[in-house]
Formats: C-alpha cells, sequence, structure tokens
C-alpha cells in the first residue's frame, strides 16, 4: 500500500500547489538510494517498522542517489542508558555524560566518539613477558626482566627495584623487615629477634602469626623438630647411630633402635640387620624376580669351617668331617655333588653325625670317592 500526492492545497496568499511533501509516503519496505523521484524533506513511512526522511539527493556519473535519514523504529527511540548498577539513567537537557573514575578511567571525546581509557599512563606494547610492572609516575608503566631460578626482587632507594642474586657478606645474611631484624650466621650461630645467639643451638624466641611460638632454648642441636600445637614447638632428644624416627600414638615420635612397622616395609636398595635376626613371623622369603638367589658372604671351603653355615669340602675315601659351629644337634644339612672325583657316578651322601656347636660327617656310599660336595646347614 502506498499513499502518492493527492489534491492541490490552495493558500490565499501564494495560491495552490502539491502536498508532495506534507503527505508521507506510505510503503511495506525501507527506502533505498535510488528512490530518488521524491522532493527533500519528504517523509517515508515503513509500515510498522520505520519512519525516514529524504535529506539530499547527489548525481555522481550520471547516477542519482538519494539520502535518506532514519528518524524513528518500531523499537522505539534511545532514551536511556543502564549500567551495571544502579538503574537505567535517562538524558539531563538532551544529554548523558559517559564519565570515567577519578585515577582510574579517563573518558575523551572527539568528533562522534568517546574513548575510555585506564588512567596509568599505561603502554601495554612495552611490557616483557614474566616482569614485575612498576610504577613510574606520570610516565609509562615498565616491567623488570624476568627474573631466573631462585632470584629475588631487591629494592633500591629512589630506583626501580630488579631481580639479583641473593648474597652475603662475612658468612651472614641479614632480613631487615617490621621492628626486628634476623641475621642468619651461616658460619654457625643465629640471632633471633629478642635473643641472644649461641655457637650451635637457637636461641630466643621467633613468633609466629598463630598462638604458638617457636622457643629456640627447647629445640635440640641435631634433634627433629616437632610441632606443638597451642604449645612452643620443641625436638626430639638426639638420635644414635642407626636408630629410627618412631610414631606413636598421641604423642611425640622418638628414635628407637628397635622401631615397629604396622605396614610393610620397603627398603629402596638392601636392608640390613647389623646384629640379630630378620624374622617374618607370619610371613615367607620370597624370591620374586629370576636371577634372585640366597648369597652367602663367607663360604667354607675345607673340613675346618669355623662358624660358617654353608661351604664345601672334599670327600676322603668316601667321607669328610666338617667343624663348625653352626651346626646343632637338630640341624637339617643339605648336601650337593659339585664336581666328581675318583668315581665316575655321583655317590648317595648321607649326614650321619652331628655332634652340636662341634661338626657333622658326611658319608658317601662309594668308598673311594674323593668328590667335592657343596653342604648348607639349615637350623
Amino acid at each position: 500500500m502506498s499513499i502518492q500526492p493527492g489534491a492541490m492545497l490552495y493558500t490565499q496568499a501564494f495560491g495552490s500547489r502539491p502536498e508532495n511533501v506534507e503527505v508521507p509516503h506510505v510503503d511495506t519496505r525501507a527506502p533505498s538510494s535510488s528512490d530518488n523521484n521524491f522532493p527533500i524533506g519528504k517523509r517515508w513511512v515503513y509500515q510498522n517498522v520505520a519512519s525516514y526522511e529524504l535529506i539530499g539527493i547527489t548525481t555522481s556519473n550520471g547516477i542519482t542517489t538519494a539520502n535518506w535519514n532514519l528518524l524513528a523504529s518500531d523499537s522505539g527511540p534511545l532514551d536511556t542508558l543502564t549500567g551495571g548498577s544502579g538503574g537505567a539513567i535517562s538524558p539531563s537537557a538532551g544529554n548523558i555524560t559517559l564519565a570515567g573514575t577519578g585515577s582510574q578511567i579517563a573518558t575523551a571525546g572527539s568528533g562522534s566518539t568517546i574513548t575510555f581509557s585506564l588512567v596509568g599512563p599505561y603502554s601495554p606494547a612495552s611490557y616483557t613477558a614474566h616482569g614485575v610492572l612498576i610504577g613510574e609516575g606520570s610516565s609509562s608503566v615498565v616491567a623488570t626482566t624476568p627474573g631466573t631460578n631462585g632470584q629475588l626482587l631487591i629494592g633500591s632507594t629512589g630506583a626501580d627495584p630488579a631481580f639479583s642474586t641473593l648474597t652475603s657478606t662475612g658468612g651472614t645474611l641479614t632480613v631487615t623487615g617490621g621492628a626486628h631484624t634476623l641475621n642468619i650466621d651461616l658460619a654457625a650461630p643465629v640471632t633471633v629477634p629478642n635473643g641472644g645467639t649461641g655457637a650451635t643451638t637457637l636461641t630466643g624466641v621467633l613468633t609466629g602469626n598463630g598462638t604458638s611460638a617457636v622457643t629456640g632454648n627447647a629445640v635440640t642441636q641435631h634433634g627433629v623438630i616437632i610441632g606443638g600445637a597451642s604449645n612452643a614447638v620443641g625436638s626430639t632428644a638426639v638420635g644414635a647411630t642407626g636408630t629410627l624416627l618412631a610414631g606413636a600414638t598421641g604423642a611425640d615420635p622418638s628414635f628407637t633402635a628397635s622401631p615397629s612397622v604396622t605396614g610393610s616395609l620397603t627398603a629402596g636398595t638392601t636392608l640390613t640387620a647389623t646384629l640379630g635376626n630378620i624374622t617374618a613371623t607370619n610371613g615367607n622369603l620370597v624370591l620374586g624376580t629370576a636371577g634372585n638367589k640366597q648369597v652367602y658372604t663367607s663360604v667354607g671351603t675345607t673340613t675346618a669351617a669355623g662358624a660358617n653355615s654353608a661351604g664345601t669340602v672334599a670327600l676322603v675315601g668316601g667321607t669328610a668331617t666338617v667343624a663348625t659351629t653352626a651346626v646343632t644337634a637338630s640341624s637339617l644339612v643339605r648336601l650337593t655333588c659339585q664336581a666328581l672325583g675318583t668315581v665316575t657316578a655321583p655317590s648317595a651322601l648321607a649326614c650321619t653325625t652331628k655332634t652340636a656347636g662341634t661338626s657333622f660327617v658326611i658319608l658317601a656310599s662309594q668308598a673311594t670317592d674323593t668328590s667335592t660336595i657343596f653342604w648348607e646347614i639349615v637350623n
């Protein structure tokens, strides 16, 4: 549907004229630049959608172009702006001000654009990856060079801090901060706030942020420091060589030569019993990997076995008496032939006599046997 110019309008002073401008053009679409056969000032109504006004016509290279300006739309005019909080704001004297926050965000208008910027000044292109940002007064914020492993950010009066390697002078490391200074003598003594210096023990009191204090005089040299909950931190007694720190339910752990392990005990390399037995009360000795074996570090090689519980011996006339203190009256003796002597077939072997703490006798079934026999006592 469209409404085209209708009847002539008559005015007393000027006579008649067409109603081409006063009556809007109503259509089912929006105007385009090719809709140029209307006088300037003509309104175009896109039904139920928007209203336009022709504000100019230009001709270039024989092509005439219409410039239609949007006056209103079905969504209505922009009356308010709403931020993240505070609700909607309305214009005052036809204007809404977009303001920044002092010392934080600045706004600047130019032409048809309002630009927001952080107050700094900031120059992001100058920031170094992994550096620490440093304020520079009225100049742009800068970043330090990245610190390497173990370096600390060290201040410098009147200048930018920088990452540096912490060094000591005269074997002493001094840390100053707050009301006290902590001096750590790297040679031996330790100086603590409110305390003195000891050559071998920590003296004085170090106060933490909790309700407990670290009491230097309670920390024994070579002892293990133990937490005290709301009490002062203490330490164990000095552990003797070879002792282990064993826990105790509801009590402080302590060093002991005979620790008790509730669960399994795993040794990364070697488990050694310097004195006493390694006992499996309710278990087995398991050699779980191919190549595992029993290893004797001392093996007898003659009839004089001493205290050995395993060894080899050469038979003389089919017999040998092995002198060893490891044998008991109830010992089991394993016998195997290692090399044949004067016989061509292995003899049957027997342990015929066992004298506790003294010796046992090996007897071969062939009276002329001089074979080499391996023996092992199982008690």
